[in-house]
């Protein structure tokens, strides 16, 4: 039975660096719209405690100026505050991915632009080391021609000896030297939307007979027959509408069509049952590319006595031996698989708008205000942060058990997208959305009673200005959730 699980790599570090964030957009946030109340109380009560007298045209005169720089305090200032926080996280990001160490190109390019007459692979005393944990030490071995294995335990560094002749990773000491075009087949399947064909092709000038015969030393050409298209058989996103042996198959016939001196394969064999993989192994690594330099990796001890040399890999160390003197070994991989909650939090502010009837009163509701402000925001905070995790919770409940054929038709990119930018849109959008259609809806009735209460005559062009908003929206709606849609698939 396959299992299909998500898994969600959120460390535990990062949720709380977030939750710090969080709380001080905020205390900005806060900071924005009380500030202008604020600003307006300390001086109406200054000028009183002065013992100047207060009238409503001096009141409405301060008022007046504290609206042009209202806008500035509530919201240019926080936004400025908050995206230089955003952008300095950003730079800093961007940094690490500008500063990561780069392949040279120079020599992997030579080594891609022809076929070479002496190829060969040559390693001594080469050390690899990442993170500070030492994978590979001091190996040494040379091979110029024919079948070589690598195996050995689980984890002991087979899979960064093919990375290494790859240069996708550097020796810390020693010398690596390669010499000839390159092909590599990946241990994991590597399959894009688009035809069988060019899935093999790649890229390559298509050659008809060598295609037929790697079709048919990889064991493709009944699956090619039997499928409604042939060549032209349209494979979905990941190969979902393949299973995983044709997958494994396509993945070596791409590398295997590529016309090059040494051929990487990485455990490309491991998805296929016993007898398609002696047939593959057969046809294909000992007799196709018998004039070529093959690296086999595999766990499979029947192939030992069939190959030129074994690379035996253990404790970091690389001991090449030949096949009789290799004691086969069989385990059974074993997957851990952790699933982390993942927590996104939003904030919010609220405002609370108040009128000046006398100063006392005005001084209550202003301290009102504050006090009010903070423990919305405090509770807005946490409520949103547990519906947040309920919600997501819910979703990675319905997706560990949603049947086989869901993951099948579903593109995992779309799956991944739930969880991360439409998630993002509840937990920091939403609440913001809502709070302002609720202020902005309780604005407008007290506006329109108090109106209709001063002449029932505003109700007329009230009612005109509602009527044209509503068709607005037939209008709008439709579209804005098809362009939403678009977006998020």
């Amino acid at each position: 039975m396959n299992f299909k699980c998500i898994n969600l790599f959120i460390f535990r570090t990062e949720v709380n660096t977030l939750v710090k964030i969080f709380i001080r957009k905020i205390m900005i946030l806060l900071l924005g719209a009380l500030t202008s109340k604020l600003a307006f109380f300390t001086m109406v009560m200054t000028y009183v405690w002065l013992g100047n007298p207060i009238s409503a045209e001096l009141v409405y005169f301060i008022l007046a100026l504290l609206q042009r720089v209202r806008h500035a305090f509530n919201v240019v200032i926080p936004m400025g505050i908050t995206e230089s926080a955003d952008f300095y996280a950003s730079a800093k990001r961007i940094e690490i991915l500008l500063k990561a160490e780069s392949v040279t190109m120079n020599a992997v390019e030579e080594n891609n632009l022809r076929i070479h007459e002496s190829a060969r692979v040559w390693l001594k005393n080469a050390t690899v080391e990442i993170d500070g944990q030492q994978l590979l030490r001091e190996i040494t071995f040379d091979i110029d021609s024919g079948l070589t294995i690598v195996s050995g335990p689980i984890g002991a560094g087979k899979t960064t000896v093919l990375k290494l002749l790859l240069s996708e990773i550097r020796c810390k000491e020693g010398t690596v030297h390669v010499t000839g075009r390159v092909s590599y087949a990946p241990q994991e399947s590597w399959i894009f939307p688009s035809t069988l064909k060019q899935n093999i092709l790649l890229g390559e000038k298509f050659d008809r007979n060598r295609y037929e015969e790697v079709l048919k030393v990889c064991a493709l050409t009944v699956d090619r027959d039997r499928l409604p298209a042939g060549d032209d058989f349209i494979v979905k996103e990941q190969g979902s509408n393949i299973s995983s042996g044709q997958k494994a198959r396509i993945s070596l016939a791409r590398a295997i069509y590529r016309n090059a001196d040494i051929y990487l394969l990485d455990d490309c064999l491991r998805s296929l049952d016993i007898h398609v993989q002696e047939y593959v192994f057969k046809e294909c690594m000992h007799r196709f590319l018998s004039e070529k330099i093959c690296i086999f990796v595999t766990q499979n001890h029947h192939f030992f006595d069939k190959v030129d040399s074994i690379l035996w890999v253990e404790n970091g160390a690389v001991v090449k031996r030949s096949p009789d003197t290799v004691s086969s070994k069989n385990e059974q991989l074993e997957e851990n698989i952790s699933l982390y909650k993942h927590s996104n939090t939003t904030v919010s502010h609220g405002l609370i708008t108040v009128y000046n009837f006398t100063l006392t009163l005005y001084s209550c509701l202003i301290l009102g205000t504050v006090v009010l402000s903070v423990i919305s925001a405090i509770l807005l905070f946490n409520f949103t942060r547990a519906a947040s995790n309920k919600l997501h919770n819910l979703m990675v409940k319905s997706m560990m058990g949603a049947v086989m054929y869901f993951h099948d038709i579903i593109p995992i990119g779309s799956i991944i997208n739930r969880f991360s930018k439409d998630l993002t849109v509840i937990d920091e959008q939403l609440p913001f959305v809502v709070y302002d259609l609720l202020e902005i809806l309780f604005s407008f009735c007290g506006v329109v009673i108090l109106l209709a209460y001063v002449n029932l005559l505003f109700l007329i062009p009230v009612s005109v200005i509602v009527t044209i908003m509503y068709f607005m929206r037939k209008i709008y709606i439709p579209a804005g959730r098809n362009l939403q849609r678009m977006d998020m698939a």
